[in-house]
């Protein structure tokens, strides 16, 4: 795969995962893939599609589905990708709200993610946190 053709996969995983749909996202991660999340009630390392799936399940739960990541840049090439883009949502227990920049980091082999880092800007870092923290 190319840089273009890896770009728009990735757009219509997102795209896909934004209306409620996570196929293209499962199907984009290797069978040993792993999803890293550096903080949170989310944190950790979550090895292949099945543990992705309810990883995306448990945002969905967590926002009462109103989480939303808008792409608003990817850039590719057939080992790495770096999508740039604005999370937003409201948390489904006390109605708290969510408005970050992050990044997410990939690498990637044979044209499907074998590490996706997802990274909080720093403005927004506490914000984030704060949101998907148990204890708030």
């Amino acid at each position: 795969m190319d840089e273009t053709e890896i770009a728009a996969l990735l757009r219509d995983a997102y795209e896909s995962l934004a209306k409620g749909d996570p196929t293209a996202v499962l199907d984009a991660f290797a069978a040993d893939g792993v999803l890293h999340i550096t903080s949170g009630v989310f944190s950790g390392d979550h090895v292949g599609p099945e543990a992705v799936a309810q990883v995306l399940g448990g945002l969905f739960e967590w926002t009462a589905g109103t989480l939303r990541l808008q792409v608003e840049d990817v850039f590719a090439d057939d080992a790495h990708a770096v999508v740039l883009l604005r999370e937003t949502g409201t948390r489904a227990r006390d109605g708290a709200e969510l408005d970050v920049r992050e990044t997410h980091v990939l690498h990637l082999e044979n044209g499907q993610v074998v590490d996706f880092w997802d990274l909080p800007a720093e403005a927004g870092r506490d914000a984030h946190d704060a949101f998907f923290s148990e204890s708030r």
